[in-house]
């Protein structure tokens, strides 16, 4: 039963582990492409007085 249960315990840490990392890494690729779409509205939008957001 304790191999069992050390087994378990194991695979448990792994995926924990693994989705703590892809959790991070997908927050930082969220707020990379907040920033670029950010930027990106921003040098478009800047030359059309009609449509910016910010004057």
């Amino acid at each position: 039963m304790d191999n069992i249960l050390s087994r378990y315990s194991f695979w448990h840490q792994t995926v924990l582990n693994r989705t703590q990392f892809v959790s991070g890494i997908l927050g930082h690729a969220t707020i990379a492409m907040v920033i670029a779409f950010s930027t990106g509205s921003f040098v478009v939008l800047k030359s059309s007085h009609g449509l910016a957001i910010v004057s």
